[in-house]
C-alpha cells in the first residue's frame, strides 16, 4: 500500500507541477521514482523510456502505466495513470477559459512564452541526465553521430518524424 501511496502522491504532483507537458515529466518522474523513492533504478527508468518512444501515445501517461505496474500491479498503473491525468485536466479546462477572457494582455503572453522556455530547460536536463551513463561507460561515436543525423534531418530538413526514426533505428542496428 505504501508503494501505491508513493505513485498516486508522485504522478499526482507532476500532474500539477509539469507545466510543458511530456518533455518536462521526464525529469520530475526521474527525481521522484528514481531519485527520492528508489522504485525503480537510473538503468531501469532509461530502458523504460525508451520503450515508452517506440509505442504511439503520451510519454508521460506511458512511464505512469509502466512505472505503476512495476511497483504495484494493474491497481498501480491506473492509480499513477489517474494520478497524473486528473490534475492537468482541471488546470487545462481552467487555465484555458482564464486566457480566453484575458487572451490580449502582456502577462498571459509572457506566461505563456516562459512556460514554453521552462519546458526546454526541464527536457535539457532529462538529456542530460539520460546521456551521462552512456559517455561515462562506453562512447559510441557513431550512435552519437547517428543520433546528430537524426536531430538534423528532423529539425532542419523537416524530414517527417516517423521517416526519420525508422531509418535512425535501422542504421543504429546495421552500424552500432
Amino acid at each position: 500500500m505504501t508503494s501505491l501511496w508513493i505513485l498516486i502522491k508522485g504522478f499526482g504532483i507532476i500532474g500539477v507541477s509539469a507545466f510543458g507537458g511530456g518533455a518536462t515529466m521526464i525529469k520530475l518522474i526521474q527525481e521522484i521514482f528514481v531519485e527520492k523513492h528508489n522504485i525503480i533504478n537510473a538503468t531501469e527508468f532509461a530502458n523504460i523510456l525508451g520503450v515508452t518512444f517506440l509505442f504511439p501515445g503520451l510519454t508521460g501517461v506511458k512511464l505512469a502505466a509502466i512505472i505503476g505496474f512495476k511497483s504495484a500491479g494493474i491497481l498501480g498503473a491506473m492509480s499513477a495513470i489517474i494520478a497524473l491525468n486528473i490534475p492537468g485536466i482541471l488546470l487545462a479546462l481552467i487555465g484555458y477559459a482564464l486566457i480566453l477572457a484575458n487572451k490580449n494582455t502582456s502577462l498571459v503572453s509572457k506566461g505563456i512564452m516562459a512556460m514554453g522556455f521552462a519546458a526546454i530547460a526541464m527536457l535539457a536536463s532529462a538529456l542530460v541526465d539520460l546521456i551521462r551513463p552512456n559517455i561515462s561507460n562506453n562512447i559510441s561515436w557513431v550512435a552519437i553521430l547517428l543520433t546528430l543525423i537524426l536531430f538534423i534531418l528532423v529539425s532542419f530538413f523537416n524530414v517527417p518524424a516517423i521517416l526519420a526514426l525508422v531509418i535512425f533505428l535501422i542504421s543504429f542496428v546495421v552500424f552500432v
